[in-house]
């Protein structure tokens, strides 16, 4: 037994058929593992749609940055066509490409004007209005219109 090669499913020895005699170096398994995917492996008869980002060798990072682009674009795409175009905080940072938190400081100060929205009226409340902050698209553009100048 001096020939026993430990390998990580097993042990191979050199005679027997179908075996590799190729020994795995001590960190290439843990390497292999690492460059899977994170989380729990799917099952092999669940179709995927999508493909990984992980199978073309880009990171977690990049498909992360590629969903909030398709989310960025899609409020804006989806309601081209309505006259008028309510967006949330997040929507309207992502239309002017700042903070939400400038945004914020925007409407309170009353730069933007918010749109109130009334909730009916149920035997939990008896009045109220919703608390996201919503925001006229209109009111941006016009707020960008005043914001420009004229060269001189």
């Amino acid at each position: 037994m001096d020939n026993d090669r430990s390998q990580p499913g097993g042990v191979s020895r050199p005679g027997e058929v179908g075996e590799p005699e190729v020994t795995a170096l001590p960190l290439s398994d843990a390497a292999r593992r690492l460059r899977r995917p994170s989380g729990r492996p799917r099952k092999a008869s669940e179709p995927s749609s999508a493909p990984s980002s992980h199978s073309n060798g880009h990171s977690k990072l990049a498909s992360s940055a590629q969903v909030a682009e398709r989310q960025a674009l899609s409020p804006f795409r989806a309601r081209a066509s309505q006259a008028c175009e309510l967006l949330t905080v997040k929507e309207a940072a992502l239309y002017l490409r700042v903070s939400t938190w400038l945004i914020r400081q925007l409407v309170t100060e009353g730069y933007l004007p918010r749109i109130r929205l009334p909730l009916p009226v149920t035997a939990h409340r008896r009045s109220g209005e919703l608390r996201k902050v919503l925001i006229d698209r209109a009111d941006i553009d016009g707020l960008i219109a005043s914001g420009k100048t004229r060269a001189a």
